[in-house]
């Protein structure tokens, strides 16, 4: 969790200022306004690359005390 917190407050703001400083107006000489609003786009790409990334984590993590179904047990057949 700490991990996923740190990655949502580092990530956007870095990807953010290396997209305006670098890429944007370094690479491609865009103008100054232009330069803010794409490398805006690029940290909403990675805010949501983020989520899905934890929502990813999230799903796969085991519940402790819950027991794993198996092909079996789901079909209600005891032997």
């Amino acid at each position: 969790m700490l991990f996923f917190t740190l990655l949502m407050t580092i990530a956007p703001l870095g990807s953010f200022f290396i997209a305006k400083d670098y890429v944007f107006q370094g690479i491609f000489h865009v103008s100054n306004g232009s330069s803010y609003t794409y490398s805006a786009i690029v940290a909403v790409i990675v805010v949501h690359i983020v989520l899905i990334a934890f929502l990813f984590a999230a799903f796969r993590e085991e519940i402790p005390g819950k027991k794993k179904s198996t092909a079996k047990d789901s079909t209600g057949k005891q032997d």
